[in-house]
């Protein structure tokens, strides 16, 4: 009996060894993995592999293929810049909106009105958009296009299409002594249904006038330099003209403005004007 006590004895003294080593080996295995697991975290995150993509290429200097701008006889661009790069009102004097119309044009309101005008110069053509009650009796109202101009006249264009166009509306070419309101003019142009000649021979004066029916299609406009003043012609086809009146305004010097007259009849109302064929003899430019 006492043989077999010892003997299990033995047995649990070997077990409680056996477990005595097994857990001093798991938890030295187990410190061992917490420093390995220090040492990575101290290493930092790990580097990303490299990237297969092609670096970026930087901007080289950007190039325009803009072609340089020249202008005609008439002032007007023979390479014109699209409106939205445009730096129109750049130049003294101008009105309202005005896209690559190249000195020595100016545009100018003469008296008052609300209306919002506008001058382009798009090839061939120029585009007036206008206000103004019109020619009054020693007072003017309307949009003006001029340019510097001596006796050298002939001044001639081409009135190619009318928007918005009414009976009380007037568009055509002008020669004129001044800006101010009430300066001497002969002017030529046309409404909706009628042709026009008026004149103001002197400064203040009151304006006369004389009219012929008008077909639906284009006109061309002139004005001359005759014996005793300007002449207002007329022209369906640009070949034959016709004389509406030997205007005379008396010009207090050779030097003169000429150019567009649009008005529309109204202080709140546009009309606009589509011109073309212009020819001058410019004092800033010279015979075309």
């Amino acid at each position: 009996m006492a043989v077999l006590v010892a003997i299990v004895a033995g047995v649990v003294a070997a077990k409680n060894l056996y477990r005595g080593r097994t857990g001093k080996a798991a938890k030295k295995a187990s410190e061992s993995s917490a420093k390995e697991g220090d040492t990575s975290r101290d290493n930092g995150p790990s580097t990303p592999p490299p990237s297969t993509e092609p670096p970026a290429k930087s901007p080289g200097p950007q190039t325009t293929n803009a072609a340089p701008t020249t202008t005609n006889a008439a002032g007007i661009p023979t390479q014109p810049t699209p409106p939205e790069a445009s730096s129109g009102g750049a130049h003294s004097g101008f009105a309202g909106e005005n896209y690559d119309i190249p000195p020595p044009w100016v545009s100018r309101v003469i008296g008052q009105f609300v209306a919002k005008t506008s001058a382009k110069a798009i090839i061939p053509q120029f585009l007036l958009t206008g206000a103004g009650e019109g020619f009054g009796d020693k007072a003017d109202s309307f949009f003006f296009l001029w340019q510097p101009a001596s006796n050298s006249v002939p001044f001639s264009a081409r009135l190619l299409k009318l928007e918005n166009g009414s009976l009380e509306s007037m568009c055509g070419i002008m020669i004129r002594e001044s800006d101010e309101v009430d300066a001497p003019f002969a002017f030529i142009g046309a409404s909706s249904a009628m042709v026009f000649s008026v004149h103001r021979d002197t400064k203040g004066a009151t304006c006369t006038r004389k009219e012929v029916p008008k077909k639906d299609q284009s006109i061309s406009f002139r004005i001359a330099q005759g014996t005793n003043g300007f002449i207002t012609e007329y022209s369906l086809n640009g070949t034959n003209w016709t004389i509406l009146v030997p205007s005379k305004p008396m010009m207090r010097n050779e030097n003169y403005l000429e150019g567009f007259a649009v008005f529309s009849g109204s202080t709140n109302r546009t009309v606009t004007a589509h011109f073309d064929n212009v020819t001058t003899n410019s004092l800033a430019r010279g015979s075309p």
